[in-house]
């Protein structure tokens, strides 16, 4: 019996240890649980914010019926309100391109409770305040950089541009394919200083209005008459 009871009791000894090990590391395994979810979540969040981005200077030059970026955003991001800024650049008050620039960020973003409460388990388990763990801001820039997405593209305007009108009027106005106004000039490099104070940012303002269009055939009236 001496021996059987040393055996078992043995046995029951190094379970119990075991036992109470795990309880002592489990708010541990538990807190770098949230941990990995929680940057598993702001890397998810990131990419978000990047394509945003990307969407936002797009939808800034797109030249059918523009949509609030704010309204169309509201409902992407579950943790935080999303803003963007974005800027254009024109080189004239007509110009046929347009340099646009962006930056999305995320403000007052924060983890979910129940990934702050494991990230906090070493803490409560003990009975202590845990400190918060911060994560208030989010942007598309590491660098504090204004703008984080560039695109060129058409003005809203240059849908009225001399190169859109009727061929009669282009074939008899040569000087329309010289491209030597204001409007047809483009900067020698599009860099993000352009930005920086631009002198024209509208781009729905349009050209004059298309004159009437020639009438380049005719045919003659007595086969007009001839085949009514």
């Amino acid at each position: 019996m001496s021996l059987m009871r040393k055996m078992f009791g043995g046995i029951s000894g190094n379970r119990g240890s075991v036992l109470m090990e795990f309880i002592i590391v489990l708010p541990v395994y538990i807190a770098s649980l949230g941990g990995i979810m929680m940057m598993g979540m702001a890397m998810y969040d990131s990419i978000a914010l990047r394509t945003t981005d990307h969407w936002v200077v797009w939808n800034a030059g797109y030249r059918g019926t523009r949509y609030s970026s704010i309204l169309a955003l509201s409902g992407l991001f579950e943790r935080g309100i999303v803003k963007s800024d974005e800027k254009r650049a024109l080189q004239a008050e007509k110009s046929y391109l347009q340099f646009i620039g962006g930056k999305t960020s995320l403000i007052g973003y924060e983890a979910p409770d129940y990934v702050q409460n494991w990230v906090s388990m070493p803490y409560t388990v003990t009975g202590e305040n845990a400190p918060h763990v911060p994560m208030n801001y989010m942007s598309t820039s590491r660098f504090g950089n204004k703008h984080t997405s560039f695109v060129v593209m058409r003005t809203k305007g240059s849908a009225t541009a001399k190169r859109h009108w009727e061929a009669g009027l282009i074939a008899d106005d040569k000087n329309i394919w010289q491209f030597s106004d204001d409007n047809s000039k483009y900067p020698a490099k599009w860099e993000s200083k352009l930005l920086d104070n631009p002198k024209y940012t509208d781009d729905t303002v349009k050209e004059k209005s298309e004159p009437s269009e020639i009438l380049i055939y005719e045919r003659f009236e007595p086969f007009v008459e001839w085949s009514k």
